[in-house]
């Protein structure tokens, strides 16, 4: 059979709580539209300037959700990564992930510091290789999500941290010679 299908939404920095906290509410949620690597609708983390050292940008957010179930019944085993990334080692996605219950972890108009103490866990670096299961449900503990009790992902928030020797240019999808990608595997049946 064939595999199930998602959609990827940018969640507007500005969502509360309230519009995020039931699975129902989550699925319906469209927010600032599908982020897709067609170039209509880019997750765009702004211009960064490094004239004066390195430096970081907006930041910026994201959920997943089924699209397309196409007979199967569950999906599990979450990894969430960047593909391809910047030029130089020390320029990096930092990333959190957030519960969307209804004791979220995601604060509406968030800046870095926002997610630097609990209850979140603080910015990692994002894997830059296929890493094991990392990220779960919406509710920050449900490994599988199932066609019976169908949810999104948790939030992705974002932000590159531009070193600042960073090559100059505009880095998007795997168009350019400055790539920026983000993947998503899961297992299903």
């Amino acid at each position: 059979m064939a595999a199930p299908t998602g959609i990827f939404y940018e969640i507007a920095m500005d969502a509360t709580t309230a519009s995020l906290d039931s699975d129902t509410e989550r699925l319906a949620y469209t927010g600032d539209g599908e982020v897709n690597d067609g170039g209509s609708n880019d997750l765009s983390f702004g211009s960064v300037n490094i004239a004066a050292g390195a430096a970081n940008s907006a930041l910026n957010a994201m959920l997943w959700r089924v699209s397309a179930w196409n007979s199967n019944t569950s999906i599990t085993n979450f990894r969430f990564w960047v593909t391809e990334n910047f030029t130089e080692a020390a320029s990096k996605m930092k990333w959190v992930h957030c519960m969307l219950d209804a004791t979220s972890e995601w604060v509406p108009s968030a800046t870095i510091s926002s997610y630097s103490a609990a209850p979140n866990s603080g910015w990692a670096d994002m894997d830059e290789s296929e890493p094991s299961a990392n990220i779960v449900g919406a509710d920050g503990s449900a490994t599988t999500i199932t066609a019976a009790a169908d949810d999104t992902l948790e939030a992705m928030v974002m932000y590159a941290a531009i070193a600042a020797s960073e090559v100059l240019g505009t880095y998007t999808g795997t168009a350019t010679d400055y790539d920026l990608q983000f993947s998503l595997k899961f297992d299903y049946s």
